[in-house]
């Protein structure tokens, strides 16, 4: 899966990682997921690993990962949209 996300002031490029599925029918699922992300949060880029409730349909893929910031001890809250490149299996 590679995807994008935005928040105040923050951009991110995910890609799918470990996730937890309740599969809802053969085309929808949600669950909870990782995602290793670069991330350019007021001019600075870093790499972060968000964590994100997810809603898959089809091959499409919505989330909202948050990120967590040690220095400050904050989280950043993001939306995004992504997109699976994998075939399903039958």
């Amino acid at each position: 899966m590679l995807g994008f996300s935005f928040g105040k002031d923050f951009y991110s490029m995910n890609v799918g990682g470990p996730a937890l599925f309740l599969n809802l029918n053969p085309d929808l699922k949600v669950g909870l997921g990782a995602f290793p992300s670069l991330y350019l949060l007021n001019g600075n880029l870093g790499a972060r690993l968000g964590v994100a409730p997810r809603i898959d349909y089809k091959n499409l893929v919505f989330f909202a990962p948050f990120f967590h910031k040690e220095a400050s001890d904050t989280w950043i809250g993001s939306v995004g949209m992504g997109y699976k490149f994998h075939k399903k299996a039958k």
